[in-house]
């Protein structure tokens, strides 16, 4: 498959749809080939973590109408889901919708395998949970490191680039912004960085669908952040259902 991001738009291709087992499986391999404009709608999704289908129409350039014909459309193969219901008009909640597992990996086939879990898990299971938060954070700053945002300027372009090297672990990140920054002084552009609060979100990252999941990846999660973005991020307790995985976290200034 070409890359989803090439000439700095995206070029998606028709894929055939995978075997599964179950009913939901064969509802997936029955259903067509994923579509040009369903693979943008789920690059999209996916990158973001949550959207609502207008949210998706904003950033594509297209009808809310069309994106929810693509969302219904990657529902029937198991790609998308929707996470839950919020606002809208009176008596008519809008569908916030989620990349499953299986979309990430459309996207992003590099997504981890199974077989990290398991050796995650052994690791915990011999050394306890500090051992392996101290690994996961390591690895987490490599990971970013390597992915080469940090070296971005300005935050947005930070912002953009930790976005893409989330998507390869099957994560989706979106931010929005808290707070005023002080008018003048050396601590106005620290402050106007660091305003912002992020959201990742997944199913079953690492193929923990266990619920909560374990709490040293709000570590791993946070040192993502903290190495991209070269600041401090405070964790925010976000309370979630079912197989939905979310990290929220408020950047500040990192103590100099």
């Amino acid at each position: 498959m070409r890359s989803l991001f090439s000439c700095g738009c995206a070029t998606v291709e028709p894929v055939a749809a995978p075997k599964r087992h179950g009913r939901s499986g064969r509802r997936a391999a029955e259903a067509p080939p994923v579509t040009r404009g369903q693979g943008r709608v789920l690059a999209a999704l996916a990158r973001r973590g949550l959207s609502s289908a207008r949210e998706l129409a904003e950033e594509l350039g297209i009808t809310p109408i069309a994106v929810r014909q693509h969302l219904r459309g990657l529902a029937r193969r198991d790609l998308v889901v929707v996470a839950h219901l919020e606002g809208g008009r009176p008596g008519h909640p809008e569908r916030v919708w989620v990349a499953t597992p299986a979309g990430c990996a459309w996207v992003a086939p590099e997504h981890p395998p199974r077989l990290l879990t398991a050796l995650l898990e052994t690791l915990r299971a011999r050394s306890g949970d500090d051992e392996t938060a101290s690994l996961l954070e390591e690895a987490a700053r490599r990971y970013v490191r390597e992915a080469h945002v940090g070296r971005l300027r300005p935050l947005s372009r930070q912002l953009e680039g930790l976005r893409e090297a989330l998507l390869g672990l099957g994560i989706g990140l979106r931010w929005a912004k808290w707070g005023e920054p002080p008018e003048v002084g050396a601590e106005a552009e620290a402050e106007a960085e660091a305003g912002y609060t992020l959201t990742l979100t997944s199913l079953g990252f690492l193929g923990f669908e266990a619920h909560p999941p374990p709490p040293y990846l709000e570590r791993f999660h946070q040192a993502l952040v903290e190495e991209a973005l070269g600041l401090h991020a405070q964790p925010e307790r976000v309370e979630t259902e079912g197989p939905l995985q979310m990290w929220r976290f408020r950047l500040h200034p990192r103590s100099r």
